[in-house]
């Protein structure tokens, strides 16, 4: 939805990271602003993940971005790794914390490290109240004004009111199941587990 001309490079999800990675190196223009297009699972792998960080890029939107919120996950580190490759970033959710507050420090780290302590350790320190076995367990949370002030430093938060959405429209669809999808639906009504396939729900 851009004015501006864009060659944008979307790999298969069918192909392996090796497979896009070259569909990549093979799609780049010279003569106009490249856009790559690219899940979070298929960054972080080798060899996409080295080629990634050997370039510098104009811009890097993170959708969905409460995927990152794992101080510990792979894509999350690795994101982490990406933010200095990149001269902007951006990141888009409808959930930013979906857990707790300290959900934010791994997306932040992305975004803009500068705003929270560098060190996740600090970070719950500051805004979270530990306790329990060891002192490893979060029992609360503190100083959540000033969490929130250094977010939207940044950041700003659209509503649904700013939405105009025809009315909804309600459609029913009467089907008949496969005999196969009648059975399983029995036996989840009468005893909440059925066998599907190999596996039981």
């Amino acid at each position: 939805h851009s004015a501006v001309p864009m060659n944008v490079i979307a790999p298969s999800h069918k192909k392996s990271v090796a497979q896009k990675l070259k569909q990549i190196r093979e799609g780049l223009s010279s003569g106009l602003p490249n856009v790559v297009v690219l899940n979070y699972e298929s960054a972080w792998r080798e060899p996409m993940a080295q080629w990634l960080l050997s370039q510098t890029w104009d811009l890097a939107i993170a959708d969905e971005v409460q995927k990152l919120k794992s101080v510990t996950g792979k894509a999350s580190q690795f994101c982490g790794h990406l933010s200095s490759r990149c001269k902007r970033r951006l990141v888009l959710t409808g959930t930013p914390m979906p857990h707790s507050p300290l959900d934010i420090w791994a997306i932040y780290r992305f975004l803009d490290p500068a705003i929270f302590s560098r060190s996740y350790f600090n970070f719950r320190s500051t805004y979270a109240v530990m306790g329990g076995y060891q002192g490893r367990e979060v029992l609360g949370y503190q100083n959540l004004d000033d969490l929130h002030e250094k977010m939207y430093s940044i950041a700003f938060r659209v509503t649904k009111d700013v939405l105009t959405l025809p009315p909804f429209t309600h459609v029913q669809l009467t089907f008949e199941m496969s005999p196969e999808a009648t059975r399983m639906s029995k036996s989840l009504m009468a005893g909440l587990t059925t066998q599907i396939k190999d596996g039981t729900v």
